[in-house]
């Protein structure tokens, strides 16, 4: 008897484990169009020093993201920003359109989620330099937290049309819904995230402490025709899930192909492991907590009703064989 429940209470504990993370990888995927993160409202910033824009030259032209340096040779941005790159350039304060004054990505690696599935939880890539002394103030990679604590810099559109284009601006945002890969991000009530410029980095109030880059704006409305506004919700991805791809890079890397290679520069896909396309790498003690407690409930729920199942035959069985001997 206990050879035939223990597969079944294997099976059900795994089908609760694989349906709790599939909410969690799921449930940040409804986002309104592409491109993100230039500023509605906000201040003039000229701060956050490890904070910048990347100038993405394609076949067709170039488009702008923001980033941020996290060391003398390493920036990270959103893997969207990579897409269709022929070259990339990373600026720093006031933009300008001058490349010479740039320092030039010599490779780009993006997750093997964001290439496959375009999934948005994916939406992460890191850029490799040379360590020539352009970068002097390097952002430190922290977890976030639920609160107001937080801060984005973005370069690009505002809500006024006459404003020049490609402002370095910051504005406070509030983090809610976090999970393994991703938060949510919601302006302050003078403030919101409109389109123009994503990958842009999102700070602890005050500090080189970085959490997240903008990836994708919400869609509030079924049209989807208005996602940018004051107050309005973005997505962004937390930097401290892909510690992976920024710690280990060769062993990530080392078995990708090049699919871009021009002007000495290459976009490579960084292999995944198993955690992290399950979006398990980077749980929380208490998401671990939840997750054994939901099998747990399962497996007891499962041991119980299968038990109470036994029982009840074994007393039918009972009283047939009680009647057949005409003791009942």
């Amino acid at each position: 008897m206990i050879k035939k429940i223990i597969p079944a209470v294997i099976m059900l504990v795994l089908l609760a484990l694989g349906a709790y993370l599939v909410y969690v990888l799921q449930k940040d995927e409804d986002v309104a169009p592409d491109d993100s993160s230039a500023l509605y409202g906000g201040v003039s910033e000229f701060g956050y020093p490890s904070a910048g824009y990347v100038i993405t030259e394609t076949s067709t032209g170039i488009k702008t993201c923001g980033y941020s340096v996290i060391d003398g040779t390493k920036a990270v941005t959103a893997a969207h920003c990579v897409d269709d790159a022929t070259g990339m350039y990373l600026g720093k304060g006031i933009y300008t359109s001058t490349r010479s004054d740039d320092q030039q990505v010599t490779k780009a690696i993006q997750k093997e989620g964001w290439v496959r599935e375009e999934s948005r939880t994916d939406d992460f890539a890191l850029l490799r330099f040379s360590n020539d002394g352009f970068f002097t103030s390097f952002a430190d990679i922290k977890e976030p937290a639920v609160g107001c604590n937080y801060r984005v810099i973005a370069y690009g559109r505002t809500e006024l049309p006459e404003d020049p284009p490609m402002l370095r601006k910051s504005a406070q945002l509030c983090i809610s819904d976090i999970n393994s890969k991703t938060f949510r991000l919601r302006g302050t009530g003078d403030s919101g995230i409109c389109f123009g410029d994503s990958g842009s980095p999102i700070y602890e109030e005050g500090t080189n402490n970085l959490v997240g880059l903008v990836v994708s704006i919400v869609s509030e409305d079924d049209a989807k025709t208005n996602p940018c506004g004051f107050n309005n919700t973005a997505i962004a991805v937390r930097v401290d899930a892909n510690m992976t791809l920024i710690d280990n890079e060769d062993t990530a890397v080392q078995n990708a192909s090049d699919i871009v290679v021009a002007k000495e520069f290459s976009i490579v896909v960084a292999n995944e492991t198993i955690a992290e396309k399950l979006g398990v790498n980077n749980l929380t003690e208490k998401d671990i907590l939840k997750i054994g407690l939901g099998g747990t409930v399962a497996g007891m729920i499962v041991v119980g009703a299968i038990a109470l199942r036994d029982i009840i035959h074994g007393i039918r069985s009972d009283r047939r064989i009680r009647q057949k001997a005409g003791i009942i």
